[in-house]
């Protein structure tokens, strides 16, 4: 859906109203300096010295005309072209967060570095003018300032409260959300080879991860078909305000794991001071993916056009967020489990009270679809909730969507934030000083055990101090579960209470596996079940808050859709974190991420044509794109490489080692990989290649020799 004329006019009149009440510095700079060129002796009138003769500079209203004049080499001589150059500039500025100023100097720095009748944009404004119109289709959704009822993109009355809404109005005041065109965003990224190849479909379907799910299993796929997860949540972009942003972000589940965590895109993105109305903001989210499951969307392979069609498979959020997608009440309410009929009680806790989920003797009553549609239509006839209901939620209209089993529990909001820092909090915190599990007179000594532990480069974070646990990260909490807790606690914790510890940590790492069978299943849902029950009677029933609660109902989410850690919201935290980069300033911060995502994930199609002679500038771009090193397949040997390759000098005593096995003669230079991964999952970690903080003494190297690549890796100790 095209973006109204009229909506952007209104929005480009507020931004020049901000321009008018405030001059930028980039467009006085610019008129000075395009009068300096037109008239010399202006400068000299001023009273200005240039030493340095500027680049040939395009006009204010003009870009490269056509493709040829961009794949021009930038100047004589120069190793690329004026596409790459460009390219390279925005991998850079959206690799270090570059602000509008420091683009400005950088682009002035590379000015006094180009000869003389270059063609180069070297200011800001055009700079940005060569990406104009590659950054994607983006909308502008009006809702009702009164009762937020969605409007759309044209003038009308609310069917909600009778208002006459104006859309040139909504938009003027804040009144809007903003959509993305979901089908277009999933044409690029199957139209860039190197993610489309990954792609699990048809025959390769039963490797997808997805594919263990028995919910998955029976969706109407065939071939060409893909699914989507999808996830929204809150984020505060200002310490010192309330204002934030709600994006709806999706993700391909038939790309491996650590390829579709790198391809998420956007559905839509709320703004504001306060909570949206999501049965507003999701309708259009809602109309597309019913279109693309109907109808499906064109793409070419290279040779056959073919169409695919878009399901929804699961909707990942933390508590809150979940209360406002299903429209129930909030989680610490009266029956405010999304996935059963568990009613809370009132527990006295010091000099207060508090909503808690008994353990009980049997599991409650599990909701479906059918009865939440009957409690929504009894809500709206009472006016009130009704078994934790408030009303029918937008969702109920997404096609092949349940709103109750395709909605998860995500671990790492309610095992590792929840359950696993609530735990650590009841050993450590004072207050509980006089509790049987209190270990906390003994912190000095788990920190140095903690701290003791050197874990693998799997492991993003280094283990950090007990006594700053309340800034641990879900990452470092995931760490203590699965890794230290079991090996620090040892010797310090009671017996009765490390045991219990133990069946959450077994039933995690299993969960947590590549593949997990029923049996296996099973088995967790009995060790999770004895946990619960057991964390009642050790800890008390005033600790038995809804995330412990929500431990029960983990397992049936695995025999739907798979293992947790494939709907998990870890990849959707980290895609958070970045949108919270894409802004500079406080003025229209929404708009700035909005089109700062497109240009970023249009990048991609716009340099296909880009750096075909020089693959060590695209390893770069790429890089500096996506903010990951690129792995590498090596050929010969059914290896594939872990990051970018260093150059390495073999010395004598290395080059006989290895001229004694027959591998090589002389002291060539290789290029050394820190760490190789074998066809079986076997990972080989070098150890001569500085990484960080250790220096190790193994090497796994590619050596050049007679014009073929030979892949050589050993493990025996090689002299210094």
């Amino acid at each position: 859906m095209a973006t109204e004329p009229r909506q952007v006019h209104q929005l480009h009149g507020i931004e020049q109203h901000a321009k008018q009440r405030a001059p930028s510095e980039d467009s006085t700079s610019r008129v000075s300096r395009s009068d300096s060129i037109n008239n010399p002796q202006s400068s000299e009138q001023e009273g200005d010295v240039q030493d340095h003769v500027p680049v040939q500079q395009l006009e204010d209203c003009e870009q490269f005309e056509d493709q040829e004049e961009l794949d021009e080499h930038l100047y004589d001589g120069c190793p690329i072209t004026r596409r790459e150059s460009l390219l390279l500039i925005m991998a850079h500025i959206i690799r270090h967060g570059t602000s509008g100023a420091a683009l400005q100097s950088l682009l002035k720095l590379l000015d006094c570095h180009l000869p003389t009748g270059t063609i180069f944009p070297a200011t800001q404004y055009l700079f940005n003018k060569q990406f104009k119109g590659t950054e994607g289709s983006i909308q502008f959704h009006a809702y009702c300032p009164k009762c937020t009822t969605y409007i759309g993109c044209e003038d009308m009355v609310c069917e909600n409260c009778m208002n006459v809404v104006c859309v040139n109005n909504c938009l003027e005041n804040g009144d809007y959300f903003i959509g993305f065109d979901i089908k277009e965003q999933l044409i690029n990224i199957f139209n860039n080879e190197d993610t489309r190849k990954h792609l699990q479909m048809g025959t390769k379907r039963n490797m997808c991860d997805s594919y263990a799910g028995e919910l998955y299993r029976k969706l109407p796929l065939e071939d060409n078909d893909i699914t989507i997860s999808c996830n929204t949540d809150g984020m505060q972009v200002f310490v010192s305000s309330n204002f934030g942003i709600w994006p709806l972000q999706l993700m391909v589940n038939e790309l491996p794991y650590t390829i579709r965590r790198k391809n998420i895109f956007l559905g839509g993105l709320c703004f504001g001071r306060s909570k949206p109305d999501m049965n507003t903001f999701l309708k259009p989210f809602v109309s597309s993916m019913n279109q693309l499951s109907s109808d499906g969307f064109d793409w070419c392979d290279g040779t056959l056009t073919r169409n695919t069609k878009v399901f929804t498979t699961t909707c990942t959020c933390d508590s809150p967020a979940r209360c406002l997608v299903q429209n129930t009440s909030q989680f610490n309410g009266q029956y405010g489990c999304s996935w059963c009929l568990a009613s809370v009680k009132v527990h006295s806790v010091g000099h207060g009270h508090a909503r808690v989920y008994p353990a009980g003797n049997q599991l409650d009553a599990c909701r479906n679809q059918t009865d939440h549609i009957e409690h929504a239509r009894i809500a709206v006839e009472q006016n009130k909730p009704h078994m934790g209901v408030k009303g029918p939620s937008v969702l109920f209209l997404l096609m092949y969507f349940d709103i109750i089993n395709n909605v998860v529990v995500d671990y790492m909001h309610a095992v590792c934030l929840g359950v696993v820092r609530t735990v650590a909090g009841l050993w450590l915190d004072s207050s509980n000083h006089s509790e049987p599990f209190y270990i906390g007179r003994s912190i000095e000594q788990l920190d140095q055990r903690l701290k003791s532990i050197r874990p693998p480069s799997e492991v993003t974070r280094l283990p950090a101090s007990l006594k700053f646990r309340k800034n641990w990260k879900a990452s470092e909490w995931r760490a203590w579960l699965l890794h230290y807790s079991a090996v620090v606690t040892a010797g310090f914790l009671p017996k009765r209470f490390y045991e219990h510890n133990m069946l959450l940590v077994t039933a995690m790492h299993l969960l947590l596996a590549k593949n997990v069978d029923q049996n296996t299943i099973q088995l967790c849902e009995s060790l999770l079940i004895a946990f619960v029950v057991e964390f009642e009677a050790l800890y008390g029933k005033e600790c038995m808050r809804f995330n412990i609660h929500q431990l029960l109902h983990l397992t049936a989410c695995v025999k739907k859709w798979g293992p947790v850690w494939v709907y998990s919201a870890f990849p959707f935290e980290g895609m958070n974190g970045k949108l919270g980069k894409m802004f500079h300033g406080t003025q229209y911060v929404h708009k700035q991420i909005a089109e700062k995502f497109m240009l970023i994930r249009s990048l991609p199609s716009i340099a296909v044509n880009a750096f075909n002679t020089n693959t060590n500038l695209k390893k770069y771009f790429q890089v500096n794109v996506f903010g990951f090193d690129m792995s590498e397949a090596l050929p010969n040997e059914n290896l594939c490489s872990l990051g970018l390759p260093v150059k390495y000098i073999l010395n004598c005593a290395q080059s006989n080692a290895l001229g004694t096995l027959g591998i090589i003669l002389g002291r060539p230079n290789v290029q050394a990989y820190r760490k190789v991964v074998t066809n079986s999952g076997l990972i080989l970690v070098s150890q001569v290649i500085q990484h960080k903080k250790t220096k190790k003494k193994q090497l796994v190297c590619k050596i050049q020799r007679q014009q073929n690549w030979f892949i050589t890796t050993y493990s025996i100790s090689l002299p210094e």
